[in-house]
C-alpha cells in the first residue's frame, strides 16, 4: 500500500512525507528504533484490570485457580507486562520454554507442584498467566504439528491424518484431550504456524494440572483439597479483541 501511495504523490508532485508506524498488539516489533510498539501499552493495560480483577475474585472465592490466555506469537511480551503489573500467582513464558526446551509434562509439574505447595499453605486458588504461543514452544508439541501441517498440506483427509503419523507422534496425539486433538488439526496459516487463536492452550493445562493433583492425591503426595481449575468467562487473547473500523 506504501509503495502505490508513494508513486500517486510523486506523480501529483505533491510535498508530502509517507512514515510508516509499525503497530503490533504483541509489542514484538522493538528494537532500537521503536521504544515500543503501538496498541501495545493499551493493550497491557486493559488486560492487567482484567486479571486484577480475576485476581480479586480468585482470592474471595479461594477454591478456583484460573487460567488466562493472553496474546504473543512468538513473543511473551504481553504476558510479561501484564504479570508485572496484575501479579498473578504464575506465569508461563514461551522463550523460557523453548530456551529449556520443557515438554508438556515438565510444564505440568512445575504448575502442580506451586499448587502443591500453596495447599501446604492451606491455599487453594490462584491464577496463572500463559501466551498463545506457547503451545509452538514445546518441542514435542511442535513436532507433532509439524507433522500435522505436512499431511494437511500434502491433501491428507483431516479423518485419516491420526493413522499417518509416526509412532511417537501418534502417542502423543491419542495422549492429547479430544478438544486439542480437533484444534490441532486446524489448517495452518500461510506462514505454516497453526491457529494459535484457535488452539485453547489455558484449557489443556488446566485439564492436565486437574489430573495430575487428583492423581497425586490418591498416591496420598498430595494432602489437601481437591482444586477447580476454571477458565475466566474471558479469554485475552486475540480472537477476544475485537475489530475497529477507523
Amino acid at each position: 500500500m506504501l509503495p502505490s501511495l508513494q508513486k500517486r504523490l510523486l506523480k501529483q508532485n505533491a510535498p508530502t512525507k509517507v512514515v510508516g508506524v509499525p503497530v503490533t498488539l504483541n509489542g514484538d516489533l522493538k528494537n532500537q528504533f521503536v521504544e515500543t510498539n503501538v496498541g501495545f501499552d493499551t493493550i497491557c493495560k486493559v488486560n492487567s484490570q482484567l486479571i486484577s480483577n480475576v485476581c480479586t475474585d480468585a482470592l474471595s472465592a479461594e477454591k478456583y485457580y484460573y487460567f488466562i490466555r493472553l496474546m504473543g506469537r512468538k513473543a511473551s511480551h504481553v504476558a510479561l507486562e501484564c504479570t508485572l503489573q496484575s501479579h498473578p500467582n504464575m506465569v508461563i513464558l514461551g522463550e523460557e520454554v523453548a530456551a529449556s526446551k520443557l515438554t508438556l509434562f515438565e510444564i505440568t509439574k512445575q504448575i502442580s507442584d506451586a499448587v502443591q505447595a500453596r495447599a501446604e499453605q492451606d491455599k487453594y486458588h490462584g491464577v496463572i498467566l500463559l501466551p498463545e504461543g506457547l503451545i509452538e514452544s514445546i518441542p514435542e508439541v511442535y513436532a507433532l504439528l509439524k507433522e500435522i501441517h505436512t499431511l494437511l498440506r500434502q491433501g491428507v483427509a483431516v479423518g485419516k491424518i491420526s493413522s499417518q503419523l509416526s509412532p511417537w507422534a501418534s502417542a502423543l496425539f491419542e495422549f492429547l484431550p479430544p478438544f486439542i486433538r480437533k484444534q490441532l488439526l486446524l489448517y495452518p496459516e500461510s506462514d505454516d504456524s497453526a491457529q494459535l487463536s484457535q488452539i485453547e492452550t489455558e484449557k489443556l493445562l488446566a485439564y492436565l494440572v486437574e489430573a495430575e493433583i487428583n492423581k497425586r492425591q490418591k498416591e496420598g503426595t498430595y494432602k489437601g483439597e481437591e482444586i477447580q481449575c476454571h477458565l475466566p468467562f474471558f479469554r485475552l487473547s486475540s480472537s477476544w479483541i475485537p475489530s475497529i473500523k477507523v
